[in-house]
C-alpha cells in the first residue's frame, strides 16, 4: 500500500488495489473450498506464468495498434491475444527449458549416485 500514496496513472488508486486484492482472496477461498476443478482452469494454470509475464505488454500493444477501440473491445482483444502468445510462449519456451532442466537434473543425480557407490 505503501506505493499507492498517490495516483500513479491509468486511474490506479489505493482503493482499486485493495478490491483487487480482495476479490483475487475471495476467488481462492472459494475454488479451495469448492474444489473447482476444471481443463480450462488446468490450462490456465499450465500457462500461468507466461500469461503473468506477458500480460501487461499484450495490452499496450492492443492500444497501441487500435486506439479507436472502446475498452471493452480492448479488453477482449487484449485477452484473447494474451492467451494466444502464451500458450505458444510455453509450447516454445518453456516446455523445452522444462525438460533440459531435467536432462541436467538427471545427469547430476547419476554421476552423485556412481560417486556415492564410489565411496561406498
Amino acid at each position: 500500500l505503501l506505493a499507492y500514496r498517490k495516483d500513479w496513472g491509468e486511474s490506479e488508486t489505493p482503493h482499486r488495489f485493495v478490491v483487487a486484492y480482495l476479490v483475487g482472496i475471495g476467488l481462492f477461498i472459494v475454488f479451495m473450498r469448492f474444489n473447482i476443478d476444471t481443463p480450462v482452469l488446468r490450462r490456465l494454470g499450465r500457462i500461468s506464468y507466461p500469461l503473468y509475464l506477458i500480460h501487461v505488454p499484450m495490452r499496450q500493444i492492443v492500444v497501441e495498434l487500435m486506439p479507436r477501440l472502446g475498452e471493452a473491445a480492448t479488453a477482449v482483444l487484449g485477452i484473447m491475444a494474451t492467451l494466444i502468445v502464451a500458450a505458444i510462449m510455453h509450447r516454445v519456451v518453456e516446455l523445452p527449458f522444462v525438460r533440459a532442466g531435467r536432462t541436467v537434473i538427471g545427469r547430476y543425480d547419476a554421476i552423485r549416485g556412481a560417486a556415492k557407490a564410489d565411496v561406498a
